[in-house]
């Protein structure tokens, strides 16, 4: 397993997808949220995604440039159609258009209609965090997670984002699928031929399974409390939008149709409750309380966010590790598309 400079993977991926076809840059831009994935060490949603981002470019399941519109506003909210366009395009305009209306107004909310998969959550809500904002982002997804105790697919990952600066401390940085893992995890044990924990995923018959090749639905965090906060998700991003929800959500590994996914944007202007330099102050009193010695004597708790800044440096630093069966993958790209695959660190 080699490692590879954040940059140069970026500037390749960018570089398969303008090759497909992609506004060039809207390609950069895809490529910097998977890419970035990697670097925070969320590889399931890093460029392990290429071949199947760029089989849905190629046959036309991904317009771009996107003719995206809004179709319904007020100062403070806003319906903005996707028009098909890369998730990650669609998602920074919703953002965008989320933090000008908090800006003006003190609160901006967008929801998404006709987007793609739209990366890591994070992605977006540290766009509100750059801006000294709370952002929160959501999105639904294709099917993958059964009614608790059932067996057919009526929901996706539907992940929760929830970012909130602070002070003097790291930020809040909250970003988990409502399932126990993101699928994606699942995905990369295919790759590596690693085993799973038995409750990451279920058979068809709705069994737990150690064999991620056998994986068919995805088990809710928490059991039917998971499965609600995913249904609360797609509310937010689909039934409140007007978009598709549940099991009518396009697959993204497979399929050949658009998939519709919908997204919830919402960004917060701190002054509009309190006076600023008090709540970053009361946020690093509620980080540092967060952060106590570990019961087992290793260290000191965790905070949402501290994994990922701590991956993100070590990664800096020494590159991002591509695991074998990744690499085989993008270099196979590239031999197609022509493209010459990046050196590997050192």
């Amino acid at each position: 397993m080699a490692n590879y400079r954040w940059d140069s993977l970026r500037s390749f991926v960018a570089a398969v997808f303008k090759s497909a076809g992609s506004d060039p840059e809207e390609a950069l831009l895809v490529a910097d949220n998977l890419v970035r994935a990697n670097m925070r060490g969320v590889d399931s949603h890093g460029v392990m995604r290429v071949p199947s981002y760029l089989r849905r470019l190629k046959t036309g399941l991904i317009a771009t440039p996107a003719s995206m519109r809004v179709v319904r506003e007020t100062p403070v909210t806003a319906v903005l159609d996707g028009a098909n366009g890369w998730g990650a395009v669609v998602g920074k305009a919703a953002m965008d258009l989320a933090m000008a209306k908090a800006g003006a107004v003190g609160m901006g909310a967008v929801g998404v209609v006709n987007s793609n998969h739209f990366g890591y959550a994070a992605y977006y809500g540290e766009m509100a965090l750059a801006q000294g904002l709370i952002g929160i982002a959501l999105t639904n997804a294709n099917p993958v997670v059964p009614a608790f105790g059932g067996r057919v697919a009526v929901e996706g990952t539907n992940p929760i984002c929830i970012c909130v600066p602070a002070g003097k401390e790291p930020p809040f940085v909250f970003d988990a699928a409502t399932t126990v893992v993101a699928r994606g995890k699942v995905d990369l044990a295919i790759k590596k031929g690693i085993s799973i924990p038995d409750n990451w995923g279920l058979t068809a018959d709705g069994l737990p399974t150690t064999d991620p090749s056998a994986v068919v639905l995805m088990q809710s965090l928490g059991g039917y409390k998971g499965f609600d906060l995913a249904v609360a998700v797609d509310i937010l991003c689909g039934v409140l939008n007007g978009g598709p929800f549940a099991a009518d959500v396009g697959r993204l590994r497979e399929g050949d149709t658009p998939q519709y996914v919908g997204h919830f944007l919402l960004a917060i202007k701190i002054e509009a409750f309190r006076e600023p330099a008090q709540f970053r102050a009361d946020m690093d009193s509620l980080l540092c309380q967060l952060r106590q010695p570990r019961a087992d004597g290793q260290g000191h708790t965790l905070v949402a966010g501290d994994p990922e800044r701590a991956a993100f440096a070590e990664r800096q630093q020494h590159g991002v590790p591509l695991p074998d069966e990744i690499e085989r993958d993008l270099r196979q790209l590239a031999a197609e598309a022509g493209l010459c695959f990046p050196d590997p660190v050192g």
